[in-house]
């Protein structure tokens, strides 16, 4: 009896203590969160090219923010076009998700602009394209006329001013992105350095796939403009979209701008409880697109 006894008790204070060290784990748990979301219909958005100005005032320092990568979560990269200022990258920084910057090139207004990509991992070259109508007389702007000679040329210079350069996306481009054999020598000319075209398809007649698929190239594609209209509700609801796509895709791509009220946007806390990762482009490219 003596032992059954304290069989007993002995199985009633392991029980106690499993029972604790279980409670223990689940109060170091982080609470999961469900939030609810009302999601766009999938609609292809209005193309057109966008060209807010900048200045450049000093060279960038960098603090990488904490993306939430993961292989196994929906992906959405969000990348901000027309970075030229270390205050914009400041920005940037402070913000909680993944961002990556599409950095112009040296030009006239911003001679120093290349700079802003020392110390940086993950950026784009935001290069200036032919528009149909729109122009800014202090970039250096390919345009539909030009040569192939022409067109590597200044990729050569973009890479000289860019040594560690990946990616490049178009800055307006309209005109350009139509042309064949203009995006022909283009993407030719950056398959010799290794570097992937972005596509921000500021036009619905843009042929760089096309393109790209006759040449055996690989390129990417922007799915979401989320700052065509400024309002903190429009840029929330085009954000939405974004990662309404990447859930029914696996990823997405949307482009923003600089603005104060695209920043205040994205720095909302929303966008990390949403069951998406926010990834740098390298990310999404190698994890994404092409594992």
């Amino acid at each position: 009896m003596r032992f059954v006894f304290a069989a007993c008790v002995l199985i009633v204070l392991l029980f106690g203590l499993y029972d604790r060290a279980q409670r223990g784990i689940e109060s170091a748990l982080p609470t999961a969160t469900s939030p609810t979301l009302a999601l766009s219909t999938i609609a292809e958005t209005a193309t057109q090219d966008v060209q807010p100005t900048h200045e450049v005032t000093e060279q960038a320092a960098q603090t990488f923010p904490l993306p939430t990568e993961s292989a196994q979560l929906p992906a959405v990269a969000v990348i901000i076009d027309d970075i030229n200022s270390s205050e914009q990258l400041r920005l940037i920084d402070a913000i909680p998700l993944a961002i990556t910057p599409a950095i112009m090139p040296n030009n006239a207004t911003n001679p120093k602009s290349s700079e802003l990509h020392k110390n940086r991992e993950v950026y784009l070259v935001h290069l200036p394209l032919q528009a149909h109508n729109f122009v800014q007389k202090e970039h250096i702007v390919l345009t539909d006329s030009q040569s192939a000679e022409s067109i590597t040329k200044r990729i050569e210079d973009i890479v000289a001013q860019f040594p560690n350069v990946r990616f490049l996306n178009n800055h307006t481009g309209s005109k350009f992105t139509e042309h064949v054999d203009s995006m022909r020598a283009l993407l030719l000319a950056l398959q010799k350095h290794g570097i992937l075209f972005v596509d921000s398809k500021t036009t619905s007649r843009s042929v760089v796939r096309k393109v790209a698929e006759t040449l055996g190239l690989r390129i990417v594609e922007r799915d979401v403009f989320l700052d065509f209209d400024r309002k903190p509700e429009k840029i929330a609801k085009q954000l939405h979209l974004a990662v309404t796509i990447a859930k029914r895709r696996g990823y997405a791509i949307a482009i923003g701008h600089p603005y104060p009220e695209t920043f205040a946007v994205l720095s909302q806390p929303q966008w990390r409880e949403l069951d998406v990762a926010f990834v740098y482009l390298d990310t999404l490219v190698k994890e994404k697109i092409w594992r």
